[in-house]
């Protein structure tokens, strides 16, 4: 469960959009036979309404002051949702006061506290608009079927992201089946379904290392944030 991130100061990945114009086919005539070729005709203007048409879309620039300093880790294209499946986790007053101590020790470091706690079940991926709503159905569908668990949060750990763009600082996180690698599994199948990439392999690590108020939490449910609109999918609960 991630606390803390860093970003860095590469530009490389913050991204960019522009898409070529379309061309109009031209016609083809026949060539005339008549030797006497009508006169050149004025050229009209088209309207607005057809130039527009034609235009060069304008660049997308992202400005990451708007959303915590984040750097896009892949280009933003049109038509193309960020989305996250995760467990949530509501933190209270001990584990922030925790995470702002955190904040102090790592000084210089410039880490940034999670705008909110939250479990990943997998990466973050892109997916097509008109392909969400099945991604949906699926994922809502195979996790109805699951059962809430407890899990347990261990020791601190660092982590880096693929494109060496974020760090993370960050609890690790077991159950005491093997339940919460039943619920990676889950959301694997339902990512191959529509070709995107599946989670990270783990080792869960259940070794006590924390206070038990801290360490115990419940998953009653799942969601999947896809761009800005979040779905929520309840599971069973024991």
């Amino acid at each position: 469960m991630s606390l803390l991130v860093e970003y860095s100061d590469s530009e490389s990945d913050v991204d960019s959009e522009s898409e070529q114009a379309a061309c109009p086919k031209k016609m083809k005539f026949a060539e005339k036979t008549d030797k006497h070729p009508d006169p050149k005709r004025q050229q009209l203007p088209l309207p607005d309404s057809i130039v527009k048409l034609y235009d060069k879309e304008e660049k997308h620039e992202d400005d990451s002051s708007k959303h915590g300093g984040r750097i896009r880790t892949f280009s933003h294209e049109k038509g193309n949702w960020a989305t996250l499946v995760f467990i949530p986790y509501e933190a209270d007053n001990h584990l922030t006061d925790m995470v702002e101590e955190l904040l102090l020790c790592l000084r210089p470091l410039e880490f940034n506290m999670m705008e909110e706690f939250h479990m990943s079940l997998s990466r973050t991926v892109t997916i097509r608009h008109h392909w969400i709503q099945s991604l949906i159905d699926s994922l809502q569908s195979k996790i109805s079927t699951l059962s809430s668990f407890p899990c347990e949060m261990s020791k601190l750990k660092f982590y880096v992201n693929d494109e060496k763009t974020r760090s993370f600082l960050a609890l690790e996180v077991a159950s005491i089946s093997k339940t919460l690698s039943k619920y990676v599994q889950v959301v694997d199948t339902c990512f191959k379904e529509f070709k995107l990439q599946t989670y990270y392999k783990k080792i869960w690590n259940t070794t006590c290392e924390e206070s038990p108020e801290l360490k115990y939490f419940y998953a009653r449910k799942v969601n999947c944030k896809t761009g800005n609109r979040v779905f929520s999918f309840e599971v069973t609960d024991t």
